[in-house]
């Protein structure tokens, strides 16, 4: 019996539950009233041991003793019997050793459960309500307006740029942004209000209880602006943004699904429109995101399917008007969608991913079609975009040795364009890559300068050969006094740094003229040509491109050409 009982006294306990401790018992109260005097009746006036149905005393007791035994035994196995399991096993030690620890044991199992329950219906970074219990108290929110006639205003908010922070900061920097960003965000509601993480860096915000003297998106703007002062993670200030889709209740959906299904389109907009903003959902969001999800799935298929293709526009130089160069432009032409505008295709194939293995083939044909050019004696390079997420990708360097590899093309005539809004994202790794780069003799050049954050620290940190003005300044550069100011100071900052410049989006005479007289290198645009597929640009090249020296006499014919122009 010791070995089935953790301590003495649950051992000690025990031996007064089992059938063979009663039987016992029972045996020695027999004995012992047996033996009292028959005058002992406790004022009753009848004896106890008669009462219990013992014999009498002495000699009584030789001549009842067989009763008393066989009264003993059947208590020991009715004992038996009633300590016995369903299932057949005894219980009744093991019954009496569980006692005590489930007894003990029930404060612990309801913290447990407690804590199990809390687990399933908040986050554990933040302590918000998780998508689950968010959306049981949508559903009962909507339950609630729905008996009032009111309506009621989800908030769906989602962090810019994130996936930035953890991958320069790292993922513990990425889990003290969403604290604070959890904190700025309850500071901007009321209590009655429901602030919820849905994944990631995905809030929503539940108004149950609208404000008639506080529209919606007031609260939105709030947000914003809780937002705008910069976040102190690990000794680094970060600037983080937020995006904000709003949706109304009974108006944009009437269940829990659709209004946060409406409320995310509208979210997704403003990204688009750009970050640090809020939209109302619309329904003509919810016909851009299925033509969005249709074009993404389409475009998976696009590169196997040889759908896309690339086509060259002209760069010439102002001073000889002689092709210089050309930018290869992607372009997708399917039987399932037609012909998309690049403005569509590129974010998506630049948000899903897609433009790594799409830009690696954009460098192989671009790389392949300058080769080309090459062997058929034109003096002129190739430029190629890049985007940000090709930048940040580990295969970028492998996937232009291998284009260069592949083509036999010599590294000095490609070149690389980098858009600006780039530098700022990951500086410090954004410098590795573009030297590892131009190590290789690859020239780089910066894109749409002026459209971002235009700081000058860019040209000398990073070693770039070209500059490009963007065209929304030369578009406007002969009617805008501002942007032909700007024009000039872009041209004269270049030249002292000694980049080369080029004009984007040149398409009158007027422009060219203004161009030439500030000293502009290069320029593109339709002025000169459109976009053309490789049999064109060839044309194009035979027509206008300079050709390449094959012996000292052809040099020194292109060498006197050239001298009795420039004087």
């Amino acid at each position: 019996m010791g070995r089935l009982f953790s301590n003495a006294q649950e051992r000690r306990d025990a031996r007064f539950l089992t059938p063979r401790a009663f039987a016992l018992g029972y045996i020695a109260c027999g004995v012992l009233w047996s033996v009292l005097p028959r005058t002992f009746d406790w004022g009753w006036g009848y004896q106890v041991a008669s009462l219990l149905g013992f014999p009498e005393p002495w000699p009584g007791l030789l001549q009842g003793l067989p009763a008393i035994v066989a009264t003993a035994v059947i208590v020991y196995l009715a004992g038996r019997l009633a300590t016995r399991h369903p299932a057949g096993t005894r219980q009744t030690r093991t019954r009496f050793r569980r006692l005590s620890p489930t007894v003990a044991g029930i404060p612990l199992r309801k913290r447990y459960e407690e804590c199990l329950l809390h687990r399933a219906n908040y986050d554990q970074l933040t302590g918000l309500p998780n998508r689950v219990l968010a959306f049981d108290r949508l559903c009962q929110a909507l339950k609630q307006t729905s008996r009032d006639q009111r309506p009621l205003t989800i908030l769906q908010v989602d962090l810019d740029h994130f996936k930035v922070v953890n991958d320069t900061l790292g993922h513990d920097a990425g889990d003290a942004v969403l604290v604070e960003a959890t904190r700025r965000l309850l500071s901007c509601v009321r209590k009655t209000d429901t602030v919820a993480r849905l994944g990631s860096d995905e809030f929503v915000v539940i108004l149950a209880e609208p404000n008639s003297d506080e529209p919606s998106d007031v609260v939105a703007r709030r947000v914003l602006e809780a937002f705008s002062p910069p976040l102190h993670v690990h000794g680094t200030e970060l600037f983080v943004s937020v995006s904000i889709g709003l949706a109304v209740a009974p108006n944009d959906g009437t269940d829990a699904q659709s209004l946060l299904q409406n409320s995310s389109a509208a979210m997704s907009r403003a990204k688009e429109v750009g970050s640090n903003s809020y939209r109302f959902f619309t329904p003509g969001m919810n016909q851009q995101a299925a033509e969005r999800l249709e074009i993404e799935t389409h475009l998976r298929h696009a590169l196997e399917r040889d759908e896309l293709s690339l086509v060259y526009q002209p760069v010439l130089d102002l001073a000889s008007n002689r092709m210089t160069g050309c930018e290869a432009l992607l372009r997708w032409n399917g039987p399932a969608l037609g012909e998309v505008s690049p403005d569509r295709f590129i974010p998506l194939a630049e948000d899903s991913g897609l433009i790594v293995p799409i830009g690696a083939w954009v460098l192989r044909q671009a790389c392949a079609e300058a080769r080309r050019w090459l062997d058929q004696g034109w003096d002129i390079n190739v430029a190629v975009n890049t985007s940000p997420r090709q930048l940040r990708h580990p295969k970028l360097i492998d996937d232009v040795k291998a284009a260069l590899m592949e083509s036999g093309l010599p590294a000095d005539r490609l070149e690389l364009e980098v858009t600006e809004t780039f530098l700022i994202e990951d500086p410090i790794r954004t410098a590795a890559v573009l030297r590892e780069l131009n190590g290789l003799g690859i020239r780089l050049s910066i894109d749409d300068f002026g459209t971002g954050y235009s700081s000058l620290s860019y040209l000398k940190r990073f070693p770039f050969q070209t500059l490009k003005i963007d065209r929304t300044f030369i578009r406007d550069a002969l009617s805008d006094p501002s942007d032909r100011a700007l024009v000039k100071a872009i041209i004269a900052l270049a030249k002292s740094l000694n980049l080369r410049v080029v004009a984007e989006g040149v398409e009158t005479f007027g422009q060219l003229d203004f161009l030439r007289s500030q000293g502009c290198d290069v320029a593109q645009g339709f002025h000169y040509s459109r976009p053309l597929v490789p049999s064109q640009a060839s044309d194009f090249a035979r027509r206008f491109a300079a050709r390449l020296p094959q012996s000292p006499h052809d040099l020194s014919a292109i060498l006197a050409e050239r001298l009795a122009k420039s004087a």
